[in-house]
């Protein structure tokens, strides 16, 4: 039985030489290259670790297995290939008559076909222009009442500002004329003096008359 040698491993590392390998050599070889393995493992569990380590490490490679060839030129008989010609059907086989090329049927504008087709244009060209029509009054009515509303807003302002103006006018007005009323009593004060004494005096001599009656029907 072959004997593993580290030192012959290390310096040409093989799977093959892993097959010779004890559980003690595969732990050695473990050690030697830093893989973590379990002490616990069986062999060939250990061994498959220790082969997954080498293959991340890039210690070993593994070689692809090698697909035998064909054992000669008489392993596969070569069949010529058929040329299929596709066959080209003629108009008399066809059922079609021979002579010119085919033609597509003349448009006739007077078939039930145009016809239907005009009409249709017809009616939604008026449609199209009736629409437009309706669009043209809306957009019209609305130019409209916006003006009236613009000039009725006109008219309210106009209206506030003759009512503002009517009233200042009337406060100036009023303050003029307390002024010139001021102005008039203070210019005559010796006319109600006397207009006051003269009212004293009659009511003297009012009281006087009064007096004297009263005396003559006494006695």
């Amino acid at each position: 039985m072959a004997t593993f040698d580290i030192a012959g491993f290390t310096a040409k590392p093989s799977l093959a030489l892993l097959d010779v390998c004890r559980k003690r050599d595969l732990q050695e070889v473990a050690t030697h290259y830093g893989i973590s393995v379990s002490t616990g493992l069986r062999k060939a569990e250990l061994k498959a670790a220790l082969v997954s380590g080498l293959l991340e490490k890039g210690v070993v490679v593994m070689q692809p297995p090698s697909i035998p060839g064909p054992a000669g030129p008489s392993a596969a008989p070569h069949v010529p290939s058929q040329v299929i010609e596709p066959s080209v059907s003629t108009p008399v086989g066809q059922g079609l008559p021979e002579g010119g090329p085919m033609t597509l049927p003349r448009f006739d504008p007077l078939s039930t076909q145009s016809s239907e087709g005009s009409k249709q244009d017809a009616r939604l060209k008026v449609r199209l222009a009736r629409l437009q029509l309706e669009k043209e009054q809306l957009e019209r009515e609305f130019q409209l009442k916006r003006e009236i509303e613009l000039r009725r807003l006109d008219a309210e302002l106009a209206r506030a500002r003759e009512v503002e103006l009517k009233k200042v006018e009337v406060e100036a007005e009023t303050k003029v004329k307390m002024r010139q009323l001021e102005l008039q009593q203070a210019s005559s004060p010796p006319v109600a003096a006397s207009l006051s004494q003269t009212e004293v005096q009659f009511d003297c001599s009012l009281d006087y008359d009064k007096l004297k009656s009263a005396i003559l029907l006494a006695y």
